[in-house]
């Protein structure tokens, strides 16, 4: 088993903007050692696994809010934006599930499927509170949102732009989301 002390260092590997592929090549490097690929794969879970229990408590206080839920897709933005800022190991679990969820099929890694279903629910929510206009189709707004937050999440990773994460994400969702919302004001 690897110590979590390692995690940390070994996350790096996973970011590693010239990797193009899921091997053990510079990994190596991070152990000292030759890696087995049974051992990398054991590293990748763990990563994985820190980084759904990020996204599951992000997704229980978004839950316990009672705010309004256009705001709760913004706030869930800027949470993951904080964590991808914070934490490397978080970053590398996204980066994961983004370029090898083919390596891990019974783990059902689909990131856009299940944001999409939680900006959709809120949009729903939304519709039925008035706060949305209603000729809105909230599936192709759903998708329009959720793309914009992927594309923001590989700007943040291309520029190496990490600090900056919870920003830059919650600016996308406030873009994105600001055509969709009804003008209360009446003008």
């Amino acid at each position: 088993m690897i110590p979590n002390a390692e995690l940390s260092a070994v996350a790096d590997y996973f970011l590693a903007p010239e990797l193009d592929e899921f091997s053990t090549r510079s990994l190596e490097s991070a152990f000292g050692r030759p890696v087995s690929s049974d051992e990398l794969r054991e590293v990748a879970h763990l990563i994985l696994d820190i980084e759904s229990a990020s996204m599951r408590r992000i997704k229980e206080v978004i839950a316990s809010e009672r705010s309004d839920p256009l705001d709760k897709i913004v706030t869930a933005f800027r949470m993951v934006g904080d964590n991808l800022a914070r934490d490397p190991k978080i970053r590398a679990g996204v980066v994961i599930a983004s370029r090898w969820s083919g390596a891990f099929p019974e783990r059902r890694i689909d990131p856009f499927r299940t944001w999409e279903s939680f900006v959709a629910e809120a949009l729903q929510e939304s519709r039925r509170m008035g706060r949305i206009r209603q000729d809105i189709d909230v599936v192709e707004a759903s998708w329009i949102v959720v793309a914009a937050g992927i594309g923001a999440k590989e700007l943040i990773a291309f520029r190496d732009a990490w600090a900056d994460a919870g920003y830059i994400l919650e600016r996308t969702a406030r873009s994105a989301l600001a055509p969709l919302r009804m003008n209360l004001a009446g003008s």
